[in-house]
């Protein structure tokens, strides 16, 4: 270590002192700090204490302390002070800070630090000496090291800490002495007088010693009385105020008594003994202090409610004012008043005049009111006030003199009325409700004081009520587009003119009237109740599928004061639906239908099960106990339901048939099966379940076994044949509903190439600055309803596929229509139709024209061939089922004639074997004949069986096919059972009526099939070749549109070459080229009997076929254009043909009126059986063929065959 030489040492030494003695010099001046400003607000806060105490001795007892008081707070404040200077500011100075004082104060505040830890600052001053006197043996080595560290360790000091409780009491203190200050001012502020008085009162205090009393006398002064002498209104307030001084707080009173002494002309009054009111200080001089002084100060008191003429004066400690007198006067009232309405011209009612003195009154809105009245004194001014519409003034019109009488004022007092009165007039407009007052002012400037509150209640002319009686309620848009309105208005006075206002709820649409209809102002009054029928065509607004229509109906009267007003009827709807919205609610009403068609075809089967069951019963026990007896009227109770049930189901199915004509969702074919599955249900219900109800109730009242057996038996078989047509009916409403989902979505798909067309043409026509975000809005529209008819072409090609694998039930190439409906689903999204769709949505709200011009032109175009393509695929559903059912019928009567033939020759064997041989004993041969006989019976009714069942299962698909051919094929199934077990017990008498049966059950079906047939043939023919023609028109102009976008395409490539782009629209171009051949090839399977009128539409396909092979290798050549052309030509000519045709077709018709002579490969009839079967035509029944001879019998069968192959 190295030792400190006696110059470092001394420098270190006096280095450390000089801080140490820095710092005391900085505590010193601390302490002065906090005891100068704690000093300063203890002084502040006395001084302001004894001020306040001095004041508010004036406040409270009106006088100052007394001497003794005021000497000893004056003492108190002055010893408090004086020991607060001595204790908080004199004694901390006089506190002697020494060196080690300093040192051990440094060490008590940093504790932390190492020098505090080892106390080097207070060892270095106390061991300083020792270096010069070391008697007590300390290392002179140490303690100079000590000293150096000491100094060095001050370097380290925190002055902030060190001082810091000095700095804190610091801000105490200051806070003390803001606070002292703040309390000074503000005693000064509200108390301004408060040191002015303790100066005073310092300078007064020898006086205030004297206790002087005469001195006090002479000071007080009593000035500036009010009122003075004044006249005032019976039953005011008189408020008297004066200004006194030099009383020291002494109290101040008033005294009166009534009086009216020195009032000229007036009659004595007997004086009253003196009353006393004492007089406050008034607010402005509230806060001065009270001195022995001539400051004067305000006083005043109120004499209320005063009726009576009196006199008062002031006094103050026996110094008394001089007296004066108030006067009373009487104030003017309104002593009578009237009220005369002139009603507004319009209304053409007679003025009225009021009773006397009625001032709450009811008029109309825009009545002039006439007001005239009178008073009791002579006025200066009147007017009516009213509570928020201001005032009326009123005219004083004239004087008008007579006796005194006394009169029922306003008030409604008794009133001595003088001899004089004034007349009161004036007028005003009433126009709102309100309450008013009658003012009136005298000669002498007096006012009534309260005149009576009153009302005017004005009516407003109420607007007249308007009521559209219909429709009156939201209504959905048909396809007519009509609204049949009806509305009824009704006003007190008359009605001007009925307006209808509508508003499109879009984006930026606004309301719109259309006048109903006008009456003239003189017309007008003679019609305050109408009515107005008003066709509206809503058609002319351009309301796009799915938006709708808020309106109402508004009356406007005749009102020329404050209107017209305007009535205005309940707001109803018009929503124009979209195809999808009908189809839905459509679809939800007719499953509900089949719903509840299974549920009857499931009661019924329970019911029949049931009769089955009874009738086992029977059969095995031959008896039937109570609880089956129940159990049949319990059936036959379950049968009436379903009759009831069956009944409703019919109605709901006509009105979904009346829903689905009025809004035109379906062609006339579609509805035309949907009525003719309605006439199928009435037929079961009206024929076979009547009988099945009679046959329960036959069996519930016979009480023979083998009589209830029967009826039994009988019920049990009018239940299955009623079971068997509404299973029927379950089935083909099925198909029907099949078709009617294909049918919608075509339609709904042409409808929306139609909206898009309708926005496309739209847009193009529009200005560039046009705004086009209701076109977007209305794309939007657009895109949503394609969204919704993909799902449900979806699910229409998957139920379709589904039902395709259960060939049981089946239309004919249902799988062929299944896929083609989802490869058209495909086309669609594989040609980006809803991106094209969103893409215009965005480019119009962008305001980009030529883009989405561009882009919803290739919408258009896509939406237009899946429309054509799915009416092609409907087409070829109705088709196929045409040619399935005509196909069968076909087939059926050629097998019914065939069968009919070979029953004929056995029943001619049969009656042959009657006429010739013995009934009682045949021979061998004839046995063995008659055997042959009934094998040949059982065989044809087995053939008629298996004839039978065909034409059911074709029947639950096809309604065309009838029903009562069916039947009558079971009939005669049945009879020729029985005819072959007749002929085998040998007993042909019995079995020939028999067979005679079966014959006419079996040639009434094949008539009955034979109907069926030409009833479809003239459908087909008359309805066929349109739909074939709309079809060929529809795939002509999609070929040549198709040809004009090969031009552009073409003049493209020219310009541009071959781009990728490019590329991708010829591909596009080649799937629509397939499309369209696809069409046109369906078309000519069709026509396929027609090839020589159409020329070969097949030949057209293959030169499609041609074209779309080479744009689909990237061919767009002159050759390839020429073809196309070719194309289109060879498709107008076939369409021209077809035209040709139906004209002919027209014109064969219109000469087919004429008689001609009958088709030679007809045979001519028998005129006896041209007779029976003209019979037939009118009243075609199966017992009819019981009269035809037998040897007319083949040439009816050639008949029959021949008029079937006529009609092939």
């Amino acid at each position: 270590m190295h030792k400190p030489t006696s110059s470092n040492l001394n420098e270190a030494y006096g280095t450390f002192i000089d801080r140490l003695r820095a710092i005391r010099r900085q505590w010193r001046w601390l302490t002065f700090s906090e005891g100068l400003l704690k000093c300063i607000g203890i002084l502040a806060l006395v001084m302001a204490g004894t001020v306040i105490s001095l004041a508010v001795s004036f406040q409270l007892w009106q006088s100052p302390f007394s001497r003794w008081i005021r000497i000893a707070i004056l003492l108190f404040s002055i010893a408090g002070a004086v020991y607060a200077v001595i204790r908080i500011f004199v004694l901390p100075l006089r506190h002697k800070l020494t060196d080690a004082a300093v040192a051990s104060r440094l060490e008590s505040m940093q504790t932390g630090e190492a020098f505090a830890a080892e106390n080097r600052l207070l060892s270095a001053v106390q061991l300083w000496n020792i270096l010069e006197n070391n008697r007590l043996g300390y290392a002179l080595e140490f303690v100079e090291h000590l000293i150096v560290q000491a100094s060095r360790d001050m370097e380290q000091v925190q002055h902030k800490r060190v001082f810091q409780p000095e700095f804190r009491k610091i801000k105490r203190s200051a806070g003390v002495a803001v606070g002292g200050v703040i309390l000074l001012l503000l005693t000064h502020f509200l108390l301004p007088t408060a040191f002015t008085g303790f100066a005073q009162a310092f300078q007064t205090l020898p006086k205030t010693l004297q206790d002087d009393q005469e001195y006090l006398k002479k000071s007080i002064q009593i000035t500036k009385i009010q009122p003075g002498h004044v006249q005032s209104e019976r039953g005011t307030d008189v408020n008297v105020a004066a200004e006194v001084g030099g009383h020291l707080g002494a109290p101040v009173l008033l005294y009166y008594r009534v009086g009216n002494d020195g009032i000229r002309g007036s009659k004595p009054l007997p004086q009253a003994a003196w009353q006393s009111l004492p007089m406050h200080r008034t607010p402005t001089d509230a806060g001065r202090s009270l001195q022995v002084s001539e400051v004067p100060m305000s006083y005043s008191a109120t004499l209320e409610n005063v009726t009576r003429p009196l006199q008062y004066y002031i006094s103050v400690k026996e110094v008394i004012s001089e007296q004066y007198q108030i006067t009373i006067s009487n104030e003017p009232i309104v002593t009578r008043f009237q009220y005369r309405l002139n009603y507004p011209a319009y209304t053409q009612l007679q003025s009225q005049t009021l009773p006397a003195n009625v001032g709450d009154i009811q008029v109309l809105f825009g009545t002039e009111v006439v007001f005239t009245g009178e008073s009791n004194k002579p006025l200066q001014k009147a007017h009516i006030a009213f509570d928020t519409s201001g005032n009326a003034p009123l005219e004083i019109t004239e004087r008008q003199f007579r006796s005194a009488t006394t009169q029922l004022t306003e008030t409604g007092h008794g009133q001595e009325d003088p001899a004089m009165s004034e007349i009161i007039q004036g007028s005003f407009m009433a126009r709102q409700t309100e309450n008013y007052r009658i003012y009136i002012t005298d000669v002498d400037g007096f006012t009534n004081q309260d005149p009576i509150n009153r009302t005017i209640i004005v009516l407003e002319d109420a607007a007249p009520d308007v009521a559209i009686v219909a429709p009156a309620r939201d209504t959905v848009l048909d396809d007519a587009m009509l609204v049949e309105l009806k509305v009824e208005a009704t006003d007190d006075y008359g009605i001007q003119e009925l307006q209808l206002v509508y508003r499109v709820e879009s984006e930026g649409a606004e309301a719109v009237t259309v006048p109903l209809k006008r009456w003239e102002i003189e017309d007008a009054l003679l019609h305050r109740s109408v009515f107005v029928a008003y066709t509206w065509d809503v058609d002319p607004i351009g309301m796009f599928p799915g938006e709708t229509l808020a309106y109402y109906v508004q009356a406007l009267d005749i009102d020329d004061v404050s209107g017209p007003n305007i009535g205005k009827s309940h707001t109803y709807t018009l929503r124009f639906p979209s195809l999808s919205e009908l189809y839905d609610a459509l679809a939800t009403e007719q499953e509900t239908e089949q719903r509840g068609l299974e549920e009857l075809v499931d009661e019924q089967a329970d019911a029949t099960g049931l009769v089955d069951t009874l009738l086992d019963k029977i059969r095995k026990s031959q008896e039937l106990t109570l609880n089956d007896e129940n159990l049949i009227e319990q059936v036959l109770e379950n049968q009436k339901e379903i009759e009831e049930a069956a009944k409703q189901l019919i109605e709901n199915m006509k009105e979904t048939a009346e829903e689905m004509e009025q809004n035109q969702l379906f062609d006339a074919e579609t509805i035309e099966k949907y009525q003719e599955l309605q006439d199928l249900m009435e037929k079961a219900l009206s024929e076979e379940h009547k009988e099945l109800l009679r046959k329960l109730s036959e069996a519930l009242a016979e009480q023979q076994m083998d009589e209830q057996e029967r009826s039994m038996a009988e019920a049990n078989l009018s239940q299955e044949q009623f079971l068997q047509q509404l299973e029927r009916a379950k089935s083909l409403y099925e198909q029907i509903l099949l078709e009617q989902e294909l049918e919608a979505a075509a339609r709904q798909a042409k409808a929306l190439a139609e909206q898009q067309k309708a926005l496309m043409d739209t847009l193009e026509s529009s200005e560039r600055s046009t705004p086009t975000s209701d076109l977007a809005e209305k794309e939007d529209r657009v895109a949503e309803e394609f969204n919704q008819l993909s799902e449900k072409l979806a699910e229409l090609g998957t139920k379709m596929g589904e039902l395709a694998q259960n060939q049981q039930n089946a239309p004919p190439q249902i799988e062929r229509l299944a896929d083609e409906i989802i490869r058209l689903n495909q086309f669609a999204h594989e040609h980006k139709l809803p991106e094209m769709l969103e893409a215009t949505s965005e480019n119009l709200r962008g305001g980009q024209k030529r883009e989405a011009l561009e882009s919803g032109r290739g919408a258009e175009q896509t939406l237009t061939e899946l429309a054509q393509g799915l009416d092609n695929a409907l087409a070829f559903m109705e088709g196929a089922n045409a040619n399935e059912t005509l196909t069968a019928l076909q087939e059926a009567v050629e097998s019914g004639l065939h069968l009919s033939h070979l029953h004929e020759e056995v029943l001619a064997q049969t009656n042959d074997i009657l006429v010739t041989g013995q009934s009682d004993a045949y021979i061998s041969s004839e046995i063995l004949r008659l055997q042959r006989l009934a094998a040949d019976e059982l065989t044809t009714a087995e053939s008629i069986t298996q004839l039978s069942g065909k034409l059911w299962e074709l029947g639950n698909r096809q309604i065309q096919v009838p029903p009562e051919a069916i039947f009558h094929l079971n009939a005669s199934n049945d009879a020729l059972s029985r005819a072959a077990r007749a002929l085998e017990d040998r007993q042909p008498s019995l079995a020939v009526p028999i067979q005679r049966t079966a014959l006419a059950d079996l040639n009434q079906a094949v008539f009955e099939l034979l109907e069926a047939m030409g009833q479809m043939n003239q459908q087909m023919g008359a309805s066929g070749l349109e739909n074939m023609m709309e079809q060929l028109q529809q795939l002509a102009e999609s070929q040549e549109q198709l040809n004009q976008m090969a031009q552009n395409l073409n003049q493209q490539m020219r310009e541009q070459g071959r781009t990728p782009g490019i590329e991708q629209m010829m591909r596009q171009l080649a799937a629509q080229q397939q499309l369209i051949r696809e069409a046109t090839e369906r078309i000519a399977e069709r026509a396929e009997q027609m090839a020589q009128m159409l020329g070969s539409l097949e030949d057209v396909a293959e030169e499609m076929a041609e074209v779309e092979q080479s744009l689909r290798q990237g061919e767009l050549d002159e050759e390839v254009l020429d073809r196309q052309a070719q194309i289109l030509t060879r498709m107008l000519d076939s369409l021209k043909s077809l035209q040709k045709r139906d004209v002919g077709k027209q014109r064969k018709a219109e000469v087919a009126e004429r008689p001609e002579t009958p088709a030679q490969e007809i045979p001519p009839l028998h005129p006896e059986l041209l007779e029976v079967v003209r019979k037939l035509e009118t009243t075609p029944y199966a017992k009819e063929f019981e009269d035809i001879p037998f040897q007319y019998r083949k040439q009816l069968l050639q008949y029959f065959k021949a008029l079937s192959q006529k009609t092939q």
